[in-house]
């Protein structure tokens, strides 16, 4: 998953860098959606996941369970205390996927490519 998410978040900064600077090409405009094809979709479905497993705890206690037999709220409780911990998507290096978090990937990345893009304006100056 790591390997997977770094090669999403590269290739576009790469190609959206070489954009930028006027070499385009056929690998720099099929690379450049991929973040948005691919790691945002990846996030929204982090977040549904997590938006889900908080609903799941308390749908359970709004049923009326306490009428239910002892097995039923057995299964009932066990559900109710393993939903107070929300289902994650999580991603060593990067955390638990979710809007924050593409959120805070997307600013750092268009702040990586703003670095990138003054750093070979400065130094195309340097040399004229």
């Amino acid at each position: 998953m790591v390997v997977i998410l770094s090669t999403v978040l590269l290739l576009p900064i790469q190609a959206t860098y070489e954009f930028v600077l006027g070499y385009v090409d056929a690998f720099s405009v099929s690379s450049l959606p991929i973040i948005f094809v691919v790691f945002v979709p990846m996030c929204y479905s982090g977040q549904g996941l997590l938006d889900a497993s908080e609903v799941v705890g308390l749908q359970v206690y709004a049923r009326e369970w306490l009428c239910e037999t002892p097995a039923s709220r057995r299964v009932c409780t066990i559900v109710m205390l393993r939903a107070s911990r929300p289902a994650r998507i999580t991603c060593r290096g990067f955390g638990a996927m979710g809007l924050p978090l593409c959120k805070s990937v997307l600013k750092s990345w268009f702040s990586y490519l703003n670095t990138l893009v003054k750093f070979s304006t400065k130094t195309a100056s340097e040399l004229v």
